[in-house]
């Protein structure tokens, strides 16, 4: 920026600490870093971690920023458990913990695999409620704190993504065996075996939890998008604005 200050740091406000996250200093300035922070705090291994090793990265964090202590190889992974542990907006441990971005790969393994093998309406019904289920916990516990959104809002996002995801994957689940059914009448054998896993087993759940998901973000970010989200500036205490640019 001009005269060389520092830009303001975008951060999740309005929580019980919002000047702790404030004081942290961004390592998200440019697009691949925010991409390798991502997957950091993805990394299944900080999903094991120890509420104390928490606490005790959470103060290390706390005291190398304040001093301005250059990372080492423990202040680093001290780093990465906090990124995935703490809740920018309040500070505190997201609970409970397999709601934690670090244990979204081997949840969604387990969801993937329910999904997949999935092949009689109920249990194509029962895997992506359980799925959606997850999904809308998942949201609500690592969730923007700017704005508080309403029961209504947070029901009717549940329910349109929920709706959807089931409506798609029994929609092509009956396409996958009326082709098949079409296959094997025409005396194409082959055919009919292979189209049924292929559209079924495969495309299906992943094409309904598409199609979920895309519900799930507008209705999940529409107060960001609306309403905006709070701006702190770099290092001290206290907000600056409400800024909708930051939340798009």
């Amino acid at each position: 920026m001009a005269g060389g200050a520092e830009p303001p740091v975008l951060v999740d406000g309005g929580g019980e600490d919002a000047s702790w996250a404030s004081a942290l200093p961004s390592r998200e300035g440019t697009y691949w870093e925010r991409v390798r922070r991502t997957a950091r705090m993805m990394d299944p291994r900080v999903a094991f971690v120890s509420e104390g090793a928490v606490q005790e990265a959470k103060a290390a964090v706390e005291v190398a920023d304040r001093l301005g202590r250059p990372d080492d190889d423990a202040l680093d992974w001290a780093r990465q458990v906090v990124d995935a542990t703490i809740h920018p907006d309040s500070g505190q441990p997201i609970e409970p913990r397999f709601l934690r971005l670090s244990w979204i790969v081997p949840m969604n393994c387990l969801l993937d695999a329910a999904m997949v093998t999935a092949a009689r309406p109920l249990t194509i019904v029962g895997s992506q409620v359980m799925n959606q289920t997850y999904n809308a916990f998942h949201y609500e516990a690592n969730r923007n704190r700017s704005n508080n959104d309403t029961t209504v809002q947070r029901v009717l996002a549940y329910g349109f993504a929920t709706g959807s995801s089931v409506s798609v994957a029994l929609a092509l689940n009956r396409h996958a065996h009326a082709v098949m059914e079409r296959a094997a009448a025409a005396g194409d054998a082959a055919a009919a075996r292979a189209l049924k896993p292929m559209l079924a087993r495969r495309l299906a759940p992943f094409a309904a939890v598409a199609a979920a998901d895309v519900l799930n973000i507008f209705t999940m970010r529409f107060s960001e998008w609306t309403q905006g989200v709070h701006v702190f500036p770099r290092g001290r205490d206290g907000r600056l604005s409400t800024s909708v640019a930051a939340a798009a």
